[in-house]
């Protein structure tokens, strides 16, 4: 089994591995110890590259069991586990702690490990990995295979482990990319380009298109565009929350009227559009919003209500 060394960060000489969660995290992500201390990693825009915080301090839970948020309060050692060890594909999400030591040598899965030797090759084809996490490009050395492996410049391969229904591995200076995703493996999935991915993650992370333009170096229009057809697979929940983030109140207030009074123009051309949210409020005028916030709250308000 090859020893897989491109998914470690050193941080004062202590190997730190990233602790995968269910929502996209590149802007802010956590990384934890064999012995379970976990540290942020942020990204910089400015300077393109990733920068340590502080260490994170675990929090009891009402039972007064240590563990940490990333996107969900969980036990250290499961952080420890989904960090460190892989575990079956749809195996048991439980972990053991052998001896009460909070260390990746003493926890184990209750299911079986995967070896890496169970691995058939055959028909096995390479091309290179055409990935972003967030704003993050990965370094085009990688290579994906149409059988879900990864492969790094030197030449080393991982299967990745099994997380949330897919297998993860992670890429040196991006994050964690999920392999059955990248690889076009996923059963009943509507795949995104990856620029329509980039603003579907910056959108669930709370970012705006304009700071999605800042961040990809992209126009501001392209940036709304993105964002307009990446809404297009959001789920009523996430439009609710991107709304709250993208859309101003005043104009979300005005659409909600309008779709609840069933007005035909709605879902007439935006300049008619923009027309009726004048109408419905004398103080805005068609300077306050662009056409791009009109047409993205549009499709919004039709997800949250619809």
């Amino acid at each position: 089994m090859i020893s897989w060394k491109d998914g470690l960060l050193k941080k004062r000489s202590v190997d730190l591995r990233q602790i995968p969660t269910k929502k996209p995290m590149w802007t802010t992500s956590y990384w934890i110890t064999k012995d379970g201390n976990v540290f942020k990693r942020h990204y910089n825009y400015v300077s393109k590259t990733s920068e340590w915080g502080d260490m994170v301090s675990p929090i009891l839970n009402d039972a007064g069991a240590q563990g940490y948020i990333t996107d969900h309060w969980l036990p250290v050692e499961t952080c420890i586990a989904l960090a460190w060890l892989k575990r079956a594909p749809d195996g048991a999400t439980k972990v053991k702690v052998n001896d009460g030591k909070l260390h990746v040598d003493d926890i184990e899965w209750v299911t079986a490990e995967v070896s890496e030797d169970e691995f058939d090759d055959v028909g096995e084809k390479w091309s290179t990995l055409k990935w972003k996490c967030g704003a993050c490009t990965c370094d085009p050395s990688y290579k994906i295979s149409n059988r879900g492996r990864l492969k790094n410049g030197k030449g080393d391969i991982t299967r990745g482990f099994w997380f949330n229904g897919r297998r993860w591995a992670a890429v040196k200076g991006a994050g964690l990319v999920p392999l059955t995703t990248a690889a076009k493996l996923d059963p009943n999935t509507f795949y995104l380009t990856p620029a329509i991915k980039q603003a579907y993650e910056c959108l669930l992370n709370d970012e705006t298109p304009d700071q999605l333009a800042r961040y990809a170096g992209i126009g501001i229009n392209t940036a709304w565009s993105y964002a307009w057809h990446a809404c297009q697979h959001v789920t009523k929940k996430e439009a609710k929350r991107i709304a709250s983030i993208v859309i101003s109140d005043d104009l979300w207030r005005i659409l909600t009227r309008l779709y609840n009074d069933q007005d035909k123009r709605l879902g007439q051309s935006l300049t008619e559009l923009m027309g009726a949210v004048e109408k419905e409020d004398s103080d805005i005028s068609s300077t306050d919003y662009s056409m791009n916030e009109l047409k993205v709250g549009r499709l919004l308000i039709k997800k949250v209500y619809g």
